[in-house]
């Protein structure tokens, strides 16, 4: 037999969670006594934090000059009765713009004893250490006390300097653009006014901010909701005011999608300002316009097929034309347990084109079976455009190859060509070593030059000991002046490196931010170092007796399979994509929509190398 249940409530565990489960911040309880100041008709707000002898945050005090609370019903109806019904005839009346829930005022009440005073009354709400019979304590004066509303926060917990720093930071960014007057510790911290606004209709204002890649600040009446990625806003970054009410959770930290009819209107904004241009692209625009295509807003076949929307293993841009003339349109992707290393090398061996792991996300797909299907899908869509469709290869009998930990090679197993190369890279490093760390102001260091063999990896370090040269790297280096150059560059990044680089590893910002400084800076002198090491060489060459007769000996055994290698990837990279493409993020050529390597484009790169190979020789024997 069934039955119907009324669905129930328990009081005093809902009061509870109601006053201590949604408070998140200080900075969080201070903005909503600041909208409800506003909501009060407020055109002045002032915040205050009140400091003791040993600069902690002891108290928070909120005053406006808005309408206040004018009788003990509406204080019993709006004030000591949460979620209160704000669709009462009386309530619109108020006009209230924020107010929905009837809660933001005990976000306070978890964080400190709070003393409102308002025209002819006062109130106390302290409910440190109750857990039932929530209560407040009302007064009523026979004259008004003050005008508006005073509240009057002591904290249960002094705030140190570190929060308090933080609270002053977060409440700016959360009341930064409302359109009253809102003053902290007497400054003036709301910019609505002040602020010069790329574009405005009857819904929205909205500043745009081209060269960052935070994402859309959204904000409720003036007051902050949230940041949405650039990703779901086409890849813009700004700041979006809304000039009417978004349907928020009562957190006020997110937009009910489901309900909410207003942010859908700024789709519009967004699309104005989408930057469509390949050339200023960042990786945020081509995941938007990834998404377009896959949720509805299609590009024609001819754009999409040249369209630099995805990422290959080494993040680098590529349109479906450029994947599918990669490895004949063999592709595979990166796992998450993936090496990147190896990832690269795979791509770089031209025997698939390897996505970058983050393109399984960005395909709305949970593995590369189904990243691959969507991909498989697109590529469909541009049919005529392709002869042959992609082919999803197992990644992992690739990485095989390519796998195992990088092995430094013992010096006596070194030929002597080899000794003295490393011989004459040594003083290099050291100065390229102390010169970024003396930009640092730090204490000056050294490494020792050592030869490693890796199947993943052109160098490496330990980030205090050494710095590892793969051998078919330092063997090119000393065979093509223009690869000599190149090396340089890799033991400025591996000396970047403060710590371990071996097998997987990534790139933080503090390593960009030291390896950009220094090769902008004059102490980067790339062409001195490279006259050193060739002096160096020769140097180390007379003084191992080695004659230009036994050097290329020694390198004709390696020529021949070195050749082999170099043509082998050039091959495949050329035949398949721009090589002046930089990582994403950088500035873009137009789409190469390149054959395979012509019988002159061969020849030509036989005669650069030919001539390489001319003026190496010549170095080494001035």
């Amino acid at each position: 037999m069934s039955e119907t249940l009324d669905i129930r409530v328990d009081q005093t565990a809902a009061i509870r969670q109601l006053i201590f489960n949604q408070s998140g911040s200080l900075s969080r309880a201070c903005s909503e006594l600041v909208s409800n100041s506003i909501d009060a008709g407020a055109t002045d707000v002032h915040v205050k934090l009140g400091m003791d002898a040993a600069n902690a945050c002891t108290s928070i005090v909120v005053d406006d000059n808005g309408s206040g609370f004018t009788s003990k019903q509406e204080i019993n109806d709006c004030f000591a009765t949460l979620c209160f019904d704000h669709e009462t005839e009386a309530e619109a009346a108020k006009g209230r713009r924020w107010g929905r829930f009837g809660l933001g005022r005990a976000q306070m009440w978890a964080h400190a004893r709070v003393c409102y005073r308002t025209n002819k009354f006062t109130m106390n709400v302290d409910l440190r250490g109750v857990t039932k019979d929530f209560t407040l304590d009302l007064e009523e004066h026979d004259v008004c006390v003050h005008r508006g509303c005073h509240v009057d926060a002591v904290l249960y917990e002094p705030a140190q300097r570190w929060q308090i720093e933080q609270l002053r930071r977060e409440l700016r960014d959360m009341v930064k653009y409302v359109p009253q007057d809102v003053y902290l510790d007497g400054e003036l911290i709301s910019e609505y006014n002040a602020t010069d606004w790329t574009y405005e209709d009857e819904n929205f204002v909205f500043l745009h901010r081209p060269s960052s890649n935070r994402g859309v600040d959204v904000y409720n009446l003036g007051m902050y909701v949230k940041t949405v990625a650039q990703s779901n806003c086409k890849g813009v970054s700004g700041v979006l005011v809304s000039k009417a009410a978004f349907e928020l959770n009562t957190a006020r930290n997110d937009i009910m999608r489901a309900t909410d009819t207003l942010f859908p209107k700024a789709e519009a904004i967004f699309a104005l300002y989408q930057q469509r241009n390949n050339n200023s692209m960042s990786a945020s625009d081509r995941e938007a316009l990834l998404q377009d295509q896959l949720t509805g807003t299609r590009m024609s076949r001819d754009q999409l097929r040249k369209a630099r929307i995805f990422l290959d293993a080494r993040g680098r841009s590529a349109s479906i034309n450029m994947i599918l003339k990669y490895a004949e349109g063999n592709v595979a992707f990166t796992p998450d347990s993936g090496s990147r290393q190896v990832a690269e090398s795979v791509h770089s061996s031209g025997a698939a084109f390897v996505f970058c792991r983050r393109m399984v996300s960005w395909l709305n797909a949970g593995s590369a079976e189904e990243a691959f299907a969507v991909f498989a899908d697109l590529c469909a869509s541009c049919a005529g455009y392709s002869s042959k469709p992609p082919q999803l290869v197992d990644y992992h009998a690739l990485a095989s190859s390519f796998e195992g930990r990088s092995s430094i090679i013992d010096t006596d197993k070194l030929t002597r060509t080899e000794r003295a190369q490393v011989q004459a890279l040594s003083p290099v490093l050291n100065e390229i070593l102390g010169a970024m760390r003396n930009l640092e102001g730090l204490d000056p260091q050294s490494r020792s030059v050592v030869v490693g063999e890796s199947r993943s990896a052109e160098a490496w370090t330990d980030g205090r000991r050494y710095v590892a040269i793969e051998r078919r790297l330092l063997r090119r280096s000393f065979y093509d002046p223009c690869a000599l150059g190149r090396l340089i560059h890799v033991l400025i990044h591996e000396c970047a490196h403060d710590c371990d680089s071996r097998d997987e590893h990534t790139h933080g910002v503090e390593f960009y931010e030291r390896f950009e400084a220094f090769c902008t800076t004059s102490a980067c002198r790339v062409w001195d170092w490279t006259v050193a090491i060739l002096n160096n060489y020769e140097f180390e060459r007379k003084k191992a007796k080695l004659s230009t007769a036994a050097i290329k000996t020694e390198m004709a055994q390696v020529d021949a399979a070195l050749r082999a290698e170099i043509d082998l990837a050039e091959l495949a990279f050329v035949a398949s994509e721009d090589t002046t493409a930089p990582p994403d993020g950088g500035s873009m050529t137009t789409d190469s929509d390149q054959s395979p390597i012509s019988s002159a484009k061969r020849e030509s790169r036989a005669a650069r190398n030919h001539e390489a190979v001319t003026i190496s020789q010549t170095a080494m024997n001035f």
